[in-house]
């Protein structure tokens, strides 16, 4: 499933760069395409992702409860309660929740993009290992609704919809920090960054203070958790990831001058971009890793913003289609890093499980948190 949807997303990416015409003709044909088979992919899927029991037993159990006496969110709790109310399937409140988030999703790639199919190929890397996060889904596609706001210099409509969005889950306030990242950094400035963060990285103070840092992140009942397990990473294993992050900053400051059509959106991109990989310098391999690593999200989908604009340096054809073939190449890696970064061998992800795929499959995992 995940290498099928791959090498479709790069193919409709690939006709969007070698036949724009085509694709300008029939965009809302191939758009349409993508937006559906997202919606059955996340919305008839059946124990694949993170956080499914979790989920599964909140469902079946919330006719039973009320907003305040659970730790979720209350407009999830009123969200999956007005489904409940309708539907006693859990499937029917996963693909309406599929709907809202691509449907909000799909409107700020064609807004905002320069490139809206290799978004979305971009955007299945991002949200992909993530699958299952369903209170953090929905936050994040409200909160980036705000950011056709926020490169119109209207921050407060922006603010606004990250408080609402705060009701589905409280880590969204992170998005807070996105208005001052509208303004141009010296490159100079930025490298420094880069080194500093790597120093404080190799210095393990992180860990002194991860504790009171996690606090205000997230709230006490849930940090412990996510704080128990801190994974070692060899400093090998760290530099391969660390490459494997920087290779895109590096390309977009070394052909800055080449990049065509920058905008303030290409800015403030780049930027939230850029702090998504200093905190990921900063707090891998701490005791943070597995609470940021969460947090993250709302700065990585960056990437399927900011990537698209590499298309712009090049200019002969062939060109275009290599560095498209290599935008699928890393996407496939990266789903696979993602799905790895749960355990080795673990089957949230791994075989896709739906109401037709792998439907007698038995997920031994996934059950094991039941």
């Amino acid at each position: 499933m995940y290498l099928f949807t791959v090498l479709l997303f790069t193919f409709f990416a690939l006709l969007e760069t070698a036949n724009p015409k085509l694709i300008q003709k029939y965009k809302f044909v191939f758009a349409f395409i993508a937006f559906s088979f997202l919606i059955v992919h996340d919305g008839l899927r059946w124990e694949t992702g993170s956080d499914w029991m979790a989920y599964l037993n909140f469902y079946n159990d919330i006719d039973t409860m009320r907003a305040g006496d659970v730790y979720f969110e209350p407009g999830y709790f009123y969200l999956m309660q007005s489904v409940r109310f309708l539907s006693d399937d859990y499937t029917a409140y996963l693909l309406v929740h599929a709907f809202i988030f691509y449907s909000c999703i799909f409107y700020i790639i064609f807004k905002l993009s320069n490139a809206p199919f290799l978004s979305i190929l971009l955007l299945y890397m991002v949200t992909l290992p993530f699958l299952g996060m369903n209170r953090q889904f929905l936050a994040m596609a409200i909160a980036m609704l705000g950011f056709v706001f926020l490169v119109r210099k209207q921050a407060w409509v922006f603010v606004a919809l990250v408080l609402f969005a705060m009701l589905f889950h409280k880590s969204v306030a992170c998005c807070l920090v996105m208005p001052l990242l509208m303004r141009r950094y010296n490159s100079v400035f930025l490298i420094i960054l880069l080194i500093g963060a790597i120093g404080i990285a190799f210095s393990g103070i992180v860990n002194t203070f991860a504790p009171a840092l996690s606090l205000l992140m997230l709230d006490a009942n849930r940090t412990g958790g996510y704080m128990e397990v801190v994974k070692e990473i060899s400093p090998i294993s760290f530099v391969v990831s660390l490459s494997r992050k920087l290779i895109w900053i590096v390309l977009l400051m070394y052909y800055d001058k080449a990049i065509e059509g920058k905008t303030r959106s290409y800015t403030f991109f780049f930027n939230v971009y850029f702090v998504s990989i200093l905190v990921y310098i900063v707090c891998s391999g701490t005791m943070l890793q597995s609470v940021v690593s969460r947090m993250l999200i709302y700065f990585n989908i960056a990437e399927i913003f900011i990537l698209p604009y590499l298309l712009t340096v090049f200019k002969p054809l062939r060109d275009k289609i290599i560095l498209i073939f290599l935008f699928g190449a890393y996407t496939f890696i990266s789903i696979q890093k993602g799905i790895l970064n749960y355990g080795e061998g673990k089957d949230f992800f791994t075989p896709y499980k739906g109401l037709f795929i792998n439907a007698n499959y038995v997920k031994y995992d996934v059950h094991q948190l039941e």
